[in-house]
C-alpha cells in the first residue's frame, strides 16, 4: 500500500484538519530559501541583499577577520553556493546567508585572541 500524499484527520467535530505531505512541505521550504546576492563591507558594516529583496547589516565587528582586513581584501570576495554564502579568498572568511539572518557572530578562536 502506497503512502498518502497527504492526510486528513479528524478532530472529532465537524471539521477535518489537514496535514500537508513531505512534497507539500518541501516546496515551501525551497520557497522560503534565501540567497546573497549582493554583499557590501564598510568601515562599519556588513550588508547582505538577499533574492527575496530582504537587506540586511551586521556590525562589522561581528567579523573579526573583515574588521582587520585592508578595504581591498574586504572588496576581494566570492558568493558562493548560489548564494548561501559569501568567501573573502584573501583573509580566508566565510559568512553564511543563515548567519547574516540570524545574527550569528563570527567566533574568535583562542589562538587568534591572545
Amino acid at each position: 500500500m502506497a503512502a498518502p500524499d497527504s492526510l486528513t484527520i479528524s478532530n472529532g467535530f465537524t471539521d477535518n484538519l489537514f496535514m500537508p505531505s513531505v512534497k507539500d512541505i518541501n516546496t515551501a521550504l525551497k520557497i522560503q530559501e534565501v540567497r546573497i546576492k549582493n554583499i557590501t563591507v564598510s568601515a562599519e558594516a556588513i550588508t547582505a541583499t538577499f533574492n527575496d529583496g530582504r537587506v540586511i547589516s551586521v556590525p562589522l565587528a561581528w567579523s573579526w577577520r573583515l574588521s582587520e582586513a585592508t578595504p581591498e581584501h574586504r572588496a576581494h570576495y566570492e558568493i558562493i553556493g548560489d548564494g548561501q554564502g559569501v568567501h573573502w579568498p584573501d583573509i580566508d572568511e566565510d559568512i553564511s546567508a543563515e548567519g547574516m539572518l540570524y545574527g550569528i557572530p563570527a567566533p574568535r578562536s583562542a589562538e587568534t585572541s591572545k
